[in-house]
């Protein structure tokens, strides 16, 4: 086991103490900056799904997501305590990527089928 890394067993499930802790907080803070962020696309998606049969599956791929997360979350765990560089890169190209929402096509789709 390398130096400074403790690993305890907890009703038989390992616990590793210091690491999971900031795995975790990185995985909150992301999701809340995320959150944050995508707030306005996030509402007119729901709105969308809502009022439109054709978009009601916009409703359930954050469930999706969320399932396929839970069971990956050891290997996300792992990749969540190193950094990368491609982070700072995708962050510094986001201004130059539009989705449909930010051209408000979404809100052309809901206004067609009035």
């Amino acid at each position: 086991m390398p130096d400074g890394q403790q690993t305890v067993s907890v009703a038989g499930r390992q616990e590793h103490g210091p690491v999971a802790r900031v795995a975790i907080a990185k995985v909150l803070i992301l999701l809340g900056l995320f959150v944050w962020a995508f707030w306005p696309e996030f509402r007119s998606v729901a709105r969308t799904a809502i009022g439109n049969s054709d978009w009601a599956h916009g409703l359930v791929v954050p469930v999706a997501i969320l399932i396929l997360a839970l069971r990956r979350r050891s290997a996300l765990a792992a990749v969540l305590t190193r950094g990368s560089v491609w982070g700072v890169s995708c962050c510094s190209c986001s201004d130059s990527v539009s989705t449909p929402f930010s051209s408000g096509l979404a809100a052309t789709a809901t206004r067609a089928k009035r």
